[in-house]
C-alpha cells in the first residue's frame, strides 16, 4: 500500500495526485466518474476532527517501533533454511514473515492492521487514468514496483477512501501546502512532533518525498544536523532553485528557554526556574505522543515555550519573511 494526501479546507476536499476535488459539503456523498450519484448529509466537524487526529489509527509495528524494536519484513524461511549464525549479530530485530499460509497472513495482518481507520465514500471512484498519467510529477510509476505502476490498481478503483491522520506518514503537512497553484514563497514549521532524538525527521521525510515527486523543496544534511547540538531556529534554502520555498523550522525543543523567561531577562527565582523546565525530551515528558491530552499547566508551558522561542528569533523569523517577499517580487 502507499499512502496519498488528501486536503481539507472549508471549501473543497481533494487528492491532489488525481487532480481532483469537490467541494466540502459534499464530501462524503456517492459519486461515480465525477458525477455526484447520491447527496448525503454534509459530515459533521466532530468526525472530521477525529480523521484528522486519529492516533489510535497507530498499527502494532509502529508500536514496537516506537517502543524501540525495528520490525523488517522480508520473505518467509522455511524449517529446513539454513541461518548463518557465525556473522556478528545486528542490533536490529527482524521479523520475517512471507503470508504464504494462512497463519502467516494472519500474523502480518495483526503488525500491520490499523485498528480504527474511517471509511468514506471515494469521490473519485470510476475515474480513468490518463493514458499519460505515469509522465506527472504526482506519481512515481518510474519505480516498477511501486504501486503507482499499476493503474488498475490506484485509489479511483477503490469504492471508499480509508483515512487516518498523515501524522502516521508523514507528521508535517507541507506536501499539500506545495500544490504549484499555490507558488509557497515561505513555510514556517512550528513542528510539535515528539521526536526528541530526531527533530528533523519531519524535514527531511518531506524532502524525500518531493524529490521523489520532482516538488521543488530546499534539502539538507539532516543527519549531520542531527549530532550537532540543538538549536531552536533552523532555515533552509536551496539557492540554486528559486522555485524551491524557505522553510524556517522550529522544533519542539527548550534550549534558552530553561534559562530566560523572556528574550534577554534571566530566570532569578526559584518559581522562574522550576517554570523553565519544560521537559521535552525525556521519556517522563508529559507530550509524549501517547499522552492524547495534556494538563492545564502542562498545555500552557507548552505554549509559553513555542511563544518564547518565536519571540527569541523573531529578527531572524522577519528576515525570512522579507526574503520571501523579494523572491516573490522578483518572480
Amino acid at each position: 500500500s502507499e499512502s496519498e494526501w488528501c486536503e481539507f479546507t472549508p471549501y473543497e476536499v481533494g487528492i491532489q495526485k488525481y487532480g481532483a476535488f469537490v467541494k466540502t459539503e459534499d464530501f462524503g456523498s456517492h459519486f461515480f466518474l465525477g458525477h455526484l450519484v447520491k447527496k448525503l448529509p454534509e459530515v459533521r466537524i466532530p468526525y472530521l476532527i477525529g480523521i484528522w487526529s486519529s492516533a489510535v489509527s497507530v498499527s502494532m509495528t509502529e508500536i514496537l517501533s516506537n517502543a524501540g524494536f525495528k520490525p523488517t519484513w522480508s520473505s518467509w524461511l522455511s524449517p529446513e533454511a539454513d541461518i548463518d549464525d557465525d556473522t556478528e549479530s545486528s542490533n536490529q530485530d527482524t521479523y520475517v514473515i512471507n503470508p504464504t499460509t494462512d497463519i502467516a497472513s494472519d500474523v502480518t495482518d495483526f503488525f500491520r492492521t490499523r485498528p480504527v481507520i474511517a471509511e468514506m465514500y471515494n469521490f473519485i471512484r470510476g475515474l480513468f487514468m490518463h493514458e499519460d498519467y505515469n509522465q506527472q510529477s504526482n506519481f512515481v510509476a518510474w519505480k516498477k514496483t511501486h504501486p503507482d505502476a499499476f493503474p488498475n490498481q490506484l485509489t479511483p478503483s477503490d469504492p471508499t477512501l480509508c483515512l487516518i491522520d498523515s501524522g502516521h506518514s508523514i507528521n508535517i503537512a507541507c506536501v499539500p501546502v506545495l500544490r504549484p497553484e499555490r507558488d509557497v514563497d515561505l513555510i514556517i514549521s512550528l513542528s510539535c512532533s515528539w521526536e526528541p532524538e530526531h527533530i528533523f525527521n519531519v524535514l527531511s521525510k518531506t524532502a524525500a518525498y518531493c524529490k521523489d515527486h520532482n516538488i521543488p523543496f530546499p534539502n539538507a544534511d539532516f543527519a549531520s544536523l542531527e549530532k550537532e547540538p540543538q538549536k531552536e531556529f533552523y532555515i533552509f534554502e536551496d539557492k540554486e532553485n528559486p522555485k524551491a520555498p524557505i522553510v524556517v523550522h522550529l522544533p519542539l525543543v527548550n534550549v534558552t528557554y530553561k534559562h530566560f523567561k523572556r528574550p534577554g531577562v534571566k530566570r532569578e527565582t526559584e518559581e522562574e526556574i522550576r517554570a523553565g523546565k519544560v521537559d521535552v525530551s525525556s521519556s517522563s515528558s508529559p507530550y509524549i505522543t501517547k499522552h492524547l491530552t495534556y494538563s492545564k499547566e502542562d498545555y500552557e508551558a507548552l505554549v509559553d515555550l513555542s511563544s518564547y522561542n518565536i519571540l527569541n528569533n523573531k529578527e531572524s523569523i522577519l528576515a525570512a519573511l522579507c526574503k520571501a517577499q523579494e523572491r516573490s517580487a522578483s518572480k
